[in-house]
């Protein structure tokens, strides 16, 4: 896959670094991401990566918080956890992919399909547009593993837009026997 390139960096550099010293990464994350003297914070929310701000930045929340209430989803709006962190946004694509494994697993076509719609457009609308800028201001800051890890994630996003894409146009004839076994057409 084309991701592996990517996600094999981050995951080496990751078992590089010291697994006993915390303050390294703590102080570099600091130094990103938090309030600083010398440089601004690189943004970590999608709001900041908008052109236009006021007005755009409440419809793309709207957005958010729609995608997240059809899934059933409710995000506590609480400290840095607000519903367009890149944590968030990434915890609710693991959701919907968790959500469509067990519908493979219990051979719901149906349920397959609409959580993979559900990630398709959640990564067109929102995280395709605000990953790549995330790794290329990370690149240029520090190239550490930060940059490494919002890499990572945007080649996988990538990866799965292109996938679900492929793959939607293979199911587009599969359909669900009585025995509740997906097959393909």
């Amino acid at each position: 896959f084309l991701f592996f390139p990517a996600l094999d960096h981050f995951l080496r550099a990751l078992d590089e670094a010291p697994h006993d010293e915390i303050a390294g990464p703590q102080a570099q994350y600091q130094a990103l991401f938090g309030p600083s003297t010398e440089l601004r914070p690189v943004p970590v929310h999608e709001a900041g990566y908008l052109r236009e701000a006021g007005d755009a930045s409440g419809l793309m929340l709207a957005s958010i918080e729609q995608h997240y209430s059809s899934a059933g989803v409710s995000v506590a709006a609480a400290g840095v956890r607000m519903p367009d962190h890149i944590s968030t946004e990434l915890e609710f694509i693991s959701l919907l992919c968790g959500r469509e494994a067990d519908a493979w697993e219990a051979g719901d076509l149906k349920a397959a399909r609409r959580s993979q719609d559900r990630q398709r457009r959640f990564m067109e609308k929102h995280l395709s547009h605000w990953l790549p800028a995330l790794c290329n201001a990370l690149r240029t800051r520090e190239g550490g593993l930060f940059a490494l890890a919002a890499c990572a994630a945007r080649s996988m996003v990538a990866h799965d837009m292109d996938f679900l894409a492929e793959f939607r146009g293979r199911l587009a004839g599969a359909t669900a026997p009585a025995g509740g076994e997906a097959q393909g057409a």
